[in-house]
């Protein structure tokens, strides 16, 4: 329902968004995912209609939205700060769209839509009385009222700590399903984009490296930008010949004409013991094991141990061939 195919967008001299192609289907949710300066809030404020692009087109259920101004697309955007007014209640907040429009059944579409974020009965609340999970969903409230075509979401869980924010994915990702409202998410966290995108783009540089659902992307990154991106290590240089790849004295068959190439070691291929001499550059607690970062070649690999190791001690691993991937 939603077609974006060559954008481009610069500011002055700065080519923010370079050829982007995306699509989405209804009833989906796409995460956009990407560092700071990748493109992927200029993006999200294209399709909006608050920034000129240079070239491409954006399509809504078949409409080109290139001559339709901002608030006549039908798109609903979410800021990561929530935007609420703070001398406006919470009804009043949500309601603040509707009534600039004059619509006449704005106070049950307030209703509605608190009912849809699980707010009932919170109208005359005020915002400083809000916790922060409580204010991003008068955020979406606000956003769904005008029953929008399409959600945009600016890192919608940016602003809040932690633990609050895996509580909130969980929450948003039942919302969407629930409200069946088709959505864009921009985000910076590889654990929020694989737990709220049905599917992820991952923007490098204004250009989009990857698309597909969480569990490709995380298996299958292509690159190796797109890698460090999900975040994975373990990503390291080989010289090949003859179809054989060396890292420091680990050989794996690959795929490759001599030369070098780029090797992704996998999470969990990498084991204590085996006939890899290695150094410990680092280990850290994640429970219930202990994790070692383990030099190896021009790269590093992370593996599981029993008991803490410490930094410049000499190691000796193992690694599954069948965990080791090419990157382009």
């Amino acid at each position: 329902m939603l077609q974006v195919a060559d954008l481009t967008v610069r500011y002055g001299e700065l080519l923010a968004v370079d050829e982007v192609d995306l699509s989405l289907q209804r009833d989906e949710t796409l995460a956009l995912l990407g560092r700071s300066g990748s493109g992927k809030t200029t993006v999200l404020r294209a399709i909006a209609g608050l920034v000129p692009i240079v070239s491409g087109t954006i399509t809504l259920d078949g409409i080109d939205l290139g001559p339709i101004p901002p608030h006549q697309r039908g798109i609903g955007l979410v800021f990561q700060d929530f935007a609420l007014f703070p001398h406006l209640d919470v009804g009043d907040n949500v309601g603040y769209g509707l009534r600039m429009q004059g619509a006449a059944d704005a106070d049950g579409r307030v209703e509605e839509a608190l009912a849809m974020v699980g707010l009932e009965g919170l109208q005359r609340r005020r915002t400083d009385q809000l916790s922060g999970g409580q204010a991003q969903r008068v955020a979406l409230a606000r956003t769904l009222a005008p029953r929008p075509r399409l959600l945009l979401l600016d890192e919608p869980l940016g602003s809040l700590d932690p633990a609050l924010r895996r509580t909130l994915a969980e929450e948003l990702k039942a919302l969407l399903d629930r409200t069946g409202v088709p959505a864009i998410i921009v985000t910076h966290d590889t654990e929020e984009a694989f737990a709220l995108g049905d599917r992820v783009t991952v923007l490098v540089e204004g250009r989009a490296a990857a698309t597909g659902p969480p569990a490709q992307i995380w298996n299958e990154p292509r690159t190796a930008e797109v890698a460090r991106i999900v975040g994975h290590v373990g990503i390291m240089t080989a010289t090949v010949a003859d179809g054989i790849a060396v890292v420091d004295g680990f050989q794996v068959p690959i795929s490759a004409p001599d030369g070098t190439a780029t090797l992704l070691i996998r999470p969990g291929a990498a084991t204590i013991g085996g006939p890899i001499a290695a150094t410990v550059i680092s280990s850290r607690y994640r429970g219930p094991d202990w994790v070692a970062t383990v030099a190896l070649g021009d790269g590093s690999i992370e593996v599981s141990s029993p008991e803490p190791v410490s930094g410049g001690e000499p190691i000796d691993i193992g690694i599954d061939p069948t965990g080791v991937t090419t990157l382009a």
